[in-house]
C-alpha cells in the first residue's frame, strides 16, 4: 500500500464514526417517539429497548470531540495558525454549517405549523406549538439559552448552535495554544466551564427562562479542547507527540481494548456515585451531567487518537479501524450532518401517517421504526444533502483552494 492510501485510510474512520453517531441519534429519538415520557416501562423487553438507545446524548459529545479533532488537523500543520486568517475560517465554517441549517429549520417550522401540530406523548410534543420568536431564536443561534425555544421547531437543533458557537472559539485557543502550549489551551477551556456554569446557575436562580441543559458552550469546549489535543498528539512533531505515538505503534489490540472496556465501566460507575452523594437539585443535576459529558469527552478523544496512529505494518492494522472502513457507514457518514439536521419531523410523519394505522403495541412500533423507518429517513436526507449540503461543500471546498492558492502566490517574508 502506498503512503499516499495509508494517509488517506487513516482519516475514512472519522466518516464512519459520524455516520455511526448520526445513526445512534435517530434510533434514539424513534424509540423516544413512543417512550418520551415513560420513566418505567412495563415489560423486560421495553426496559432492554431503552436502555441500548436511552444515551444519544453521547452521539452530540462524540460529534464535538471530532469536530476539534477534524479542525485541528490542518491547524497542526501550519505550525499552529489558520490557514488564511481568522475571516476565512469563519466565512469557511459559515459556508459549511449555516445554509443546512436554515433550510432544516424552516422545513420544520412549516411542518410543526400545518400537519405536525397535534401530540402524542412522544419526543415531538417539545417540538410543538411553535410560533415567529421560536423561528427567530433558532435563525440567530441563540434558542439553546432558553427553555421556552430550545426545544422548539426540530428538538435536535439545539446542538447546532452550540456548535457554531465553539467555531468562534477556535481562533482563540489556538492563539492561546500557541502562545503557552496545550496545558494553557486546556486550562483556559475549564476555566471557562466552571465561569459560564457559575453564570447559568445564577442565571437560572433570577431569570427561570435561562436553560441549564445544553445551553452556551458548557461543558462542550472542554470536549471540543479534547479532540483538538488528541489531534495534535496524532500528528504533531513535537516530542511528547512523537514519544506518545511510539508507544501505541507497539500497544496490542487486546490492551487497547481492555483499556477502553475499563474507561466505559469507569464512565458508568461515577456519575452512579457522584449521584449518591449529591442531594438531589437542579443545579447539581446540572453540574453531574457535565462531570459525565467531560469524562466521556475525554474517553471519546482516546478512542480517535488510538484509532488514527498506525501500527508498524498495514498487515497488523488495528481490527477496529478496518472495520470502520467499512463503505456503507462512510457513505452515511458523508451526509451524517443532513442526516442528523432532517430526521426529526420526519419521524413524526412516520408515526403519525405510517405507524399510526397498524394495531401494534408500543413496542412493536418502535422496533418497526427503527428497522425499517430508518432506511426511509437515510433515503430522504441523502436526497437533503444533494439538494442544500452538497452545493455548500462544493462553494467551502473551491474557497479553500482559492485560499491555498493565494498563499503560495505571497512571497516568501
Amino acid at each position: 500500500m502506498s503512503q499516499l492510501r495509508e494517509q488517506k485510510d487513516r482519516f475514512l474512520f472519522l466518516d464512519s464514526i459520524r455516520g455511526l453517531a448520526a445513526l445512534y441519534v435517530v434510533m434514539h429519538h424513534a424509540v423516544l417517539q413512543y417512550y418520551f415520557f415513560e420513566k418505567n416501562p412495563a415489560t423486560s423487553k421495553e426496559k432492554v429497548l431503552l436502555r441500548i438507545f436511552w444515551d444519544g446524548h453521547l452521539s452530540v459529545n462524540m460529534f464535538i470531540v471530532l469536530s476539534g479533532f477534524s479542525l485541528m488537523l490542518a491547524v497542526t500543520k501550519n505550525d499552529y495558525l489558520l490557514k488564511g486568517g481568522i475571516f476565512t475560517f469563519f466565512k469557511r465554517r459559515a459556508i459549511r454549517i449555516v445554509p443546512p441549517y436554515y433550510v432544516a429549520v424552516i422545513i420544520s417550522f412549516l411542518l410543526a405549523k400545518s400537519v405536525l401540530t397535534d401530540t402524542s406523548n412522544g419526543v415531538w410534543d417539545i417540538s410543538i406549538p411553535v410560533n415567529y420568536n421560536d423561528l427567530y431564536t433558532h435563525l440567530l443561534m441563540v434558542h439553546d439559552f432558553f427553555v421556552s425555544h430550545g426545544s422548539k421547531i426540530s428538538y435536535s437543533l439545539w446542538s447546532i448552535s452550540v456548535e457554531f458557537r465553539l467555531y468562534l472559539f477556535f481562533p482563540l485557543l489556538i492563539w492561546v495554544w500557541r502562545k503557552n502550549g496545550v496545558w494553557a489551551a486546556l486550562v483556559f477551556s475549564f476555566s471557562f466551564l466552571i465561569l459560564f456554569s457559575i453564570v447559568l446557575i445564577y442565571g437560572k436562580s433570577y431569570y427561570p427562562e435561562v436553560n441549564l441543559e445544553n445551553s452556551g458552550v458548557t461543558p462542550y469546549i472542554v470536549l471540543f479542547t479534547f479532540g483538538m489535543i488528541a489531534s495534535d498528539v496524532a500528528f504533531s512533531p513535537n516530542r511528547y507527540a512523537v514519544s506518545i505515538r511510539n508507544y501505541y505503534k507497539n500497544i496490542s489490540t487486546a490492551t487497547i481494548l481492555m483499556t477502553f472496556i475499563g474507561s466505559m465501566v469507569l464512565y458508568k460507575i461515577l456519575p452512579a456515585i457522584i449521584d449518591r452523594i449529591l442531594p438531589s437539585s437542579a443545579a447539581d443535576e446540572f453540574i453531574l451531567q457535565e462531570f459525565k459529558d467531560v469524562l466521556f469527552g475525554l474517553m471519546a478523544a482516546y478512542f480517535l487518537l488510538i484509532c488514527v496512529v498506525p501500527t508498524k505494518s498495514a498487515a497488523n492494522s488495528k481490527w477496529v479501524v478496518r472495520a470502520l472502513n467499512w463503505k456503507p457507514l462512510i457513505f452515511i457518514g458523508m451526509f451524517s450532518y443532513s442526516l442528523y439536521l432532517i430526521h426529526p419531523p420526519i419521524l413524526k410523519l412516520l408515526s403519525k401517517y405510517a405507524l399510526a394505522l397498524i394495531n401494534v403495541s408500543i413496542f412493536s412500533k418502535s422496533c418497526l421504526l427503527v428497522c425499517f423507518g430508518i432506511p426511509i429517513i437515510l433515503g430522504i436526507a441523502y436526497l437533503f444533502f444533494l439538494l442544500f449540503e452538497r452545493p455548500f461543500l462544493i462553494l467551502a471546498a473551491k474557497n479553500r483552494a482559492k485560499t491555498e492558492i493565494l498563499a503560495m502566490e505571497e512571497p516568501a517574508p
